[in-house]
């Protein structure tokens, strides 16, 4: 059995990003706002990446999983790795946010909140 493919939105006027540096590999951006699906709130967003190397994107993604995420003041867990990721902020504009659907039940009050992101704190040994 196949499963359906994260649903992508086009990145709105609500979206908020986030930025962080790795070392002098470069900087990575997350961009990202909720969205009702099916009755649940949905993450959606989008990385992408600013002088970045390889090494960057290789660890991009377990820093962004340990981002924390609110809407009104609730917490929700996000799987960051269904978001869409691109090499530049060109890209980026011209590209969809995939979203990540929570099990958290829509309220009509979250469609006029600001999404909150925090960075976690991570330490990756290589």
């Amino acid at each position: 059995m196949a499963l359906a493919a994260a649903p992508e939105v086009k990145p709105g006027q609500d979206f908020v990003g986030i930025g962080y540096g790795l070392s002098s590999s470069g900087d990575v951006v997350v961009y990202a706002g909720v969205r009702e699906i099916g009755g649940k709130v949905a993450v959606c967003g989008l990385v992408w990446y600013e002088k970045a190397t390889s090494s960057t994107r290789a660890v991009e993604a377990k820093f962004t999983e340990k981002m924390s995420f609110k809407i009104d003041g609730k917490g929700l867990s996000v799987n960051t790795r269904q978001f869409n990721r691109f090499k530049t902020k060109e890209e980026a504009q011209q590209g969809l946010a995939r979203c990540s659907v929570t099990q958290t039940a829509w309220k009509a009050s979250y469609g006029k909140a600001k999404l909150k992101m925090a960075l976690g704190n991570v330490t990756i040994y290589e």
